[in-house]
C-alpha cells in the first residue's frame, strides 16, 4: 500500500471567474452533493433528485463551463436503490463512490466514467443490511481509499469501513468494520504511515497500512463531527470540525455550536485554534465533505452553513447563509469570514478550490424553508471573497481593521454607510468592546485594552451581513 499523496494548490493561472448558478424543476428536490474540477476548467456536479410524487431519488451529474453555463447532465440510475455520494476526477477519469440499498445485502458502488460521461466501469461489493449509507473518497498516488458508514435506523447502529480501491476498480484491501462509526473521509498522515478519520462518538480513529486499528481517542480541541484534516506542511495538520460550544469557554446557557479550525502537529499535538462563528445566538457548522479548499501554501478556505436554528438546524422556517473563511497559514489566523444569501435557507455540502485561484460553494437552497422546494446552488467567488456581479456573493458587509497591530486607534473601514456594531472578544471569548457606528470610516479609541490577541466582529444591526478577523494589541 501506497501512502503517497499529492497536493495541487490552486494557481491563479487564469483570469479568475466567478457565477451564481440555482437549477432544479418545480416538481423535484434537487442536491448539489460533490464536486470536482475537469482537466479543462469545466466543473461537475453530482446531484441528488428527489420525485417527490414517486417518492423515487435519482442521481444526476452536470458540467458547467468557467461561467457556470450548463453544458451536459445525465441521470445514473440504473436498477435503483443507488445513491453517489463523492466524485473525483483525475487524468480524464471521474471516479464516484456510494451505496446502494437492497431488500437483502445492500452494496458499495465505485463507478468509473469518461469525460463525456459515458460510464467506464461499475464495481460493487456486498456490506451487510443497512437503510442508508455515507460514502466518501480521498485519493493517493495509486487509487482510491472509500470511506463508508451504512446505518440502520431501525436499530440506530453503524457498520464502517475503509476500503482501498486501485486505479482499475479492483478491492485490494479493507478494515474488518470493528469500528463502527466513521463519518469522515480518511486523511492520510505520510508522516506516520497511517490513516486517520472521524467517528461519530466523537472519537478520532487511525489505522496502519494493513488496516489494523492503531488507537482511538478524543478528537483534538474537542472538535466534532463533520470534520476533515488536511496537510499544510510536513510539521503541520489543519483540523476542522464543529466545536461543542458549551464543553469549552462559551457563557452557561448557550444554544449551540461553531467552526472550529485547529493547527496541529502530526503527532495531533494541539497548537493554535481559531473559531468561527457568532457567540451563542446562532448554530453554525462545517460542511459535510470538502470542508477545507487550499489555495496555494499560504492560504486556506473552510467553508460552513450559518444561522440553524437550535433544535430544529435540518430543514428551518429560517434563512440561512453560506459561510466562507480565509485562513492565513504561515501566521496561523483568520483573514477574514464573509456570509452569502440570508434571503432563503441555504445548507452548504462542499467547498472546491477552482485552478483560476477561486472558490466554488455548492449545496442547496430552499426558497420556501420546506424539504420539498430544494434547487440545487452553486456559488463560485474570487479568492478575495467577491463576485464583482450583484448576485448574493455581494450582499456580504466587507469591512477592514487597521493597523493590524495596533496601538492606540484602531480604524474601521466598511464598504457601504449602513449602521453596524463592532465586537471586541478576548481570547476567552468575552466581549471586551461593543460600538455602534454609521459611515464608512470609523477610528475606535483602544488605548486602555490590554495587549494580546483578540477577534473583531463587525455585523449590520439587523444581523444579516457581518465579517470578521483576528486583531493584535499591542
Amino acid at each position: 500500500m501506497s501512502f503517497f499523496l499529492f497536493f495541487a494548490f490552486g494557481k491563479p493561472a487564469f483570469t479568475q471567474t466567478s457565477f451564481e448558478l440555482e437549477f432544479g424543476k418545480a416538481e423535484e428536490v434537487e442536491y448539489v452533493i460533490s464536486m470536482a474540477e475537469t482537466g479543462h476548467g469545466s466543473y461537475l456536479a453530482l446531484l441528488r433528485v428527489l420525485e417527490p410524487i414517486e417518492g423515487k431519488w435519482h442521481n444526476k451529474i452536470l458540467e458547467t463551463d468557467p461561467s457556470g453555463n450548463i453544458i451536459t447532465e445525465k441521470i445514473l440510475d440504473d436498477n435503483g436503490g443507488l445513491q453517489l455520494d463523492d466524485i473525483y476526477y483525475a487524468d480524464s477519469i471521474i471516479i464516484m463512490a456510494g451505496t446502494r440499498v437492497q431488500p437483502d445485502t445492500s452494496m458499495l458502488v465505485w463507478w468509473k466514467m469518461d469525460t463525456n460521461l459515458n460510464i467506464v466501469r461499475i464495481n460493487e461489493w456486498p456490506i451487510g443490511d443497512f437503510d442508508n449509507g455515507i460514502t466518501g473518497i480521498t485519493p493517493f498516488a495509486n487509487g482510491v481509499y472509500l470511506t463508508c458508514s451504512f446505518i440502520d435506523n431501525k436499530f440506530l447502529t453503524f457498520n464502517s469501513y475503509v476500503l482501498e480501491i486501485d486505479s482499475g476498480g479492483n478491492l485490494i484491501d479493507r478494515t474488518d468494520g470493528k469500528v463502527s462509526n466513521l463519518i469522515s473521509r480518511v486523511f492520510i498522515d505520510t508522516t506516520n504511515e497511517r490513516l486517520v478519520s472521524f467517528g461519530f462518538r466523537p472519537k478520532l480513529y487511525t489505522f496502519d497500512h494493513e488496516f489494523n486499528l492503531l488507537g482511538e481517542e478524543e478528537p483534538p480541541f474537542k472538535l466534532s463531527l463533520e470534520g476533515e484534516f488536511s496537510a499544510i506542511s510536513d510539521s503541520t495538520i489543519l483540523m476542522v470540525g464543529r466545536r461543542d460550544s458549551f464543553i469549552l469557554t462559551d457563557p452557561p446557557g448557550s444554544d449551540g455550536y461553531n467552526i472550529g479550525i485547529g493547527f496541529l502537529s502530526h503527532d495531533f499535538e494541539e497548537q493554535e485554534l481559531l473559531i468561527v462563528g457568532k457567540n451563542n445566538d446562532t448554530l453554525d457548522t462545517p460542511c459535510s465533505k470538502n470542508t477545507i479548499a487550499l489555495l496555494n501554501e499560504n492560504t486556506a478556505m473552510v467553508g460552513g452553513t450559518s444561522n440553524f436554528t437550535p433544535g430544529n438546524w435540518l430543514y428551518q422556517d429560517a434563512n440561512s447563509w453560506f459561510s466562507l473563511s480565509s485562513v492565513d497559514l504561515i501566521h496561523r489566523t483568520l483573514n477574514w469570514t464573509k456570509l452569502y444569501g440570508g434571503d432563503a435557507y441555504y445548507i452548504m455540502f462542499g467547498i472546491l478550490a477552482a485552478s483560476d485561484g477561486g472558490v466554488i460553494m455548492y449545496g442547496s437552497r430552499h426558497a420556501d424553508f420546506s424539504i420539498d422546494d430544494a434547487n440545487g446552488y452553486i456559488l463560485k467567488v474570487k479568492a478575495d471573497g467577491t463576485s464583482g456581479t450583484s448576485t448574493n456573493a455581494d450582499r456580504w458587509l466587507g469591512c477592514a481593521a487597521y493597523p493590524n497591530p495596533v496601538e492606540d486607534w484602531l480604524v474601521i473601514e466598511k464598504n457601504d454607510e449602513k449602521p453596524a456594531q463592532l465586537m471586541i472578544y478576548n481570547a476567552l471569548n468575552q466581549l471586551v468592546l461593543r460600538r455602534e457606528f454609521h459611515g464608512r470610516t470609523n477610528q475606535i479609541d483602544l488605548k486602555n485594552m490590554e495587549g494580546g490577541v483578540y477577534t473583531y466582529l463587525m455585523e449590520t444591526l439587523d444581523g444579516r451581513s457581518q465579517c470578521s478577523g483576528k486583531l493584535f494589541k499591542h
